[in-house]
C-alpha cells in the first residue's frame, strides 16, 4: 500500500483485519498463544498501531503504540494512550512496538509494571548505518533495565523493506545473562525458537530483591549520624565552616526513603579517605567493604 494515498489507513486497516482474522484463528489451531505484531486498528476515536494478543482461537488484549515516529502522526494514527502488563498463562508480559523504545520516560513506565517476566517488542531496525547516539543510547538503556530487574527480552524483526526504506531482520532473545539467541542471518526470513526458564528469572529477580533489601538495611544502620566518624567535626566545605553533619542533613533533603538517602551519601563521600588501622584508603572501597 502506497502511504501517500489518502486513503491509506482505511486500505491498511483492510489488509490488517484479515491478518487478525488469520492469526486469530492460527492460534486456535496450534493451540497456543500469539502476539500478533503491528495492525492498523480503527475505531471511532481514530487509527491506532496495535498489537493484538490471542489465546487458543480468542482475543485476550491488545496494546496501542504510544510513541510514534513523525511519519506515522502525518499518516493520521492516533497515540495509545498507556503502557500495559498482560497477565498470560501465569506470565506478567509486556508489549512495546518498535519506536516505543525512544520514549522519553520509557523505564519510568515499566517501573510502574514490575515485576515483569517477558517484554515482547515487535520491531522494524533500519540500518545500522543509520544509527546514531540517541538510537544506540536509548537500545542500551532498555538492556540496562532488563538486566537489572530480571526480565526476557524477545525482540521480533521484520526484513525486506517497508515504505521503500530497506530494513533488517536482527531478531533477537535477551536475558539479563546475555543474548540467548539471534537470527542467522538478518537479511532473510527466518523463525527462531527458544525455550525461556522463567523459574530461573524469577529467582534471578528474587536474588537482586534480597541483595537491594539488605543494602537498604545497611543504610539504615549507617545513616545514622552516629558511629561512622565524627560528625561535629568542623570542616571547610565549599569556602564556609561547616560539620560533616550539617552537609550530610543537607545531601539527604527531600531524598525519597532510605535507599535514596544512602545512595546521595556514598556519592558524596565516594572521593573521601579515611584511616583504616596503617592503610589509608578511598571511602569508595570502604563503601564496598
Amino acid at each position: 500500500i502506497d502511504p501517500s494515498q489518502a486513503k491509506f489507513l482505511e486500505e491498511a486497516f483492510q489488509v490488517s483485519t484479515k491478518e487478525y482474522e488469520r492469526l486469530k484463528m492460527l492460534s486456535g489451531e496450534l493451540s497456543t498463544v500469539i502476539i500478533g505484531g503491528t495492525l492498523i486498528e480503527k475505531t471511532k476515536e481514530g487509527f491506532y498501531s496495535t498489537c493484538y494478543v490471542f489465546k487458543e482461537g480468542k482475543e485476550i488484549g491488545r496494546y496501542r503504540k504510544v510513541n510514534l515516529t513523525d511519519d506515522e502522526k502525518k499518516m493520521g494514527l492516533s497515540e495509545g494512550e498507556e503502557y500495559k502488563i498482560f497477565e498470560v498463562e501465569g506470565l506478567r508480559i509486556v508489549i512495546l512496538l518498535s519506536h516505543d523504545i525512544y520514549a522519553p520516560k520509557l523505564v519510568e513506565n515499566l517501573d510502574r509494571l514490575k515485576p515483569v517476566d517477558i517484554i515482547f517488542l515487535p520491531f522494524n531496525s533500519s540500518l545500522k548505518s543509520d544509527w546514531n547516539a540517541f538510537i544506540i543510547k536509548s537500545k542500551r538503556s532498555l538492556l540496562s533495565w532488563i538486566k537489572k530487574n530480571g526480565t526476557y527480552l524477545v525482540k521480533g524483526g521484520g526484513g525486506g523493506s517497508l515504505f521503500g526504506e530497506i530494513k533488517k531482520g536482527r531478531s533477537r532473545v535477551f536475558s539479563p545473562w546475555g543474548i540467548l539467541k539471534r537470527a542467522k542471518d538478518d537479511g532473510k526470513e527466518e523463525i527462531i525458537a527458544v525455550n525461556l526458564d522463567i523459574d530461573r528469572i524469577r529467582e534471578y529477580r528474587q536474588k537482586k530483591d534480597a541483595s537491594s533489601s539488605l543494602t537498604q538495611s545497611e543504610s539504615e544502620k549507617y545513616l545514622k549520624l552516629t558511629g561512622l566518624c565524627n560528625f561535629d567535626k568542623v570542616v571547610i566545605f565549599e569556602k564556609k565552616r561547616t560539620t560533616i553533619k550539617e552537609i550530610a542533613e543537607d545531601i539527604v533533603k527531600g531524598a525519597r526513603g532510605k535507599r535514596e538517602e544512602f545512595d546521595r551519601i556514598c556519592g558524596f563521600v565516594r572521593a573521601f579517605h579515611y584511616r583504616l588501622g596503617e592503610w589509608e584508603t578511598p571511602a569508595s572501597e570502604t563503601i564496598l567493604k
